[in-house]
């Protein structure tokens, strides 16, 4: 998840947060087929609710640009989900599509820090 923030001066800054647990080097993983999400054809899309820790984020941001961010007032935010998918479910009966997943920026709804 790339996390996007304004900072005093009107310019972007951004953070990835990532699943530590996942990566090209983890095979201790089991798929489980909840993992899933189906989508209709005819419906286009899928909907869900992802958790950011706007903890570190902040903690990232006061540290690496400590002039743009005040730590008593949450900048205006933004979350982008990036997603390289590579399992195809076989191990639970599924096939399903892989590839590269990049969604719109979408705006953080009254962050707190």
């Amino acid at each position: 998840m790339l996390v996007i923030a304004k900072g005093k001066s009107g310019e972007a800054y951004m953070t990835v947060l990532a699943n530590p647990t996942w990566g090209p080097f983890n095979t201790n993983h089991k798929t489980e087929k909840e993992w899933y999400l189906t989508v209709p054809k005819e419906k286009g899309k899928g909907e869900g609710v992802l958790e950011a820790d706007l903890a570190e984020v902040k903690r990232r941001l006061l540290k690496y640009y400590p002039d743009e961010f005040d730590p008593k007032t949450a900048p205006e935010l933004y979350v982008r989900l990036e997603h390289d998918v590579v399992e195809r479910g076989d191990e639970v009966d599924l096939d399903a599509w892989t590839g590269h997943l990049m969604a719109t920026p979408v705006k953080v709804a009254d962050p707190t820090w």
